[in-house]
């Protein structure tokens, strides 16, 4: 993210600094062999639907790979991570290995502190909401609906309303290391600005993107 701002801002990025993060990503992400890009995908139509018909999972692990999927650790937050990266990097969302890792994510919608096992993001559940946000919104069409209709329900209802310190917060994972309630409570922000924050990095022209509330908000909220 760091990267991509200095860049977005006219500084200066050395190539090698994207050349060491391709590099890294490169091996700690299973290969999706003999996938390609499907032409009629490659459309800049933020409102095409990707994907339909492509069901192979993909995903990026914490460690570098050694030929087994066991060995990827934290696959889950970490795939989020790693289609983020890939979008700040220019890649497309009809991209095999963005559709891959988005089906992956689909099998682990967001629910309250529940839905991940340990060796997989242990339970490190408001980092991988975040990520997979941050993700799946730049992906759109059904792979963004699901998520966010998880998402906005689990948020609106876990938000803390009692006792009166406690108000407006989220509570923490019960995991060591979680990093508290004003942690839990930041990502969850993070994660409901994403709708503001981040516009779709391609498909939506400028005057559709300024403004844009949740979609489906109703009376103005």
């Amino acid at each position: 993210m760091t990267t991509k701002m200095a860049d977005l801002i006219g500084l200066d990025v050395a190539q090698r600094s994207w050349d060491g993060i391709d590099s890294w990503l490169e091996r700690c992400a299973f290969d999706v062999t003999g996938e390609e890009e499907v032409p009629k995908d490659l459309s800049t139509d933020y409102d095409y639907e990707v994907g339909n018909r492509r069901y192979y999972k993909a995903f990026t692990g914490y460690l570098e790979l050694s030929g087994s999927e066991k060995s990827a650790l934290q696959m889950t937050s970490m795939t989020a991570v790693g289609m983020v990266c890939r979008f700040f990097m220019g890649w497309k969302r009809s991209h095999p290995f963005m559709i891959g890792s988005a089906n992956y994510l689909l099998d682990y919608l967001p629910r309250w502190m529940q839905g991940l096992e340990k060796g997989m993001a242990i339970a490190w559940y408001h980092y991988y909401w975040y990520y997979g946000t941050l993700a799946m919104h730049q992906m759109g069409g059904r792979y963004w609906r699901a998520w966010n209709e998880k998402i906005k329900k689990m948020y609106t209802e876990k938000q803390r309303t009692s006792p009166a310190d406690l108000a407006g917060s989220w509570d923490p994972d019960t995991a060591v290391l979680n990093g508290g309630r004003l942690f839990s409570t930041a990502m969850s922000i993070l994660s409901l600005e994403s709708y503001y924050r981040f516009s779709p990095l391609m498909g939506k022209p400028p005057e559709e993107v300024e403004g844009e509330k949740d979609p489906d908000a109703k009376d103005g909220k």
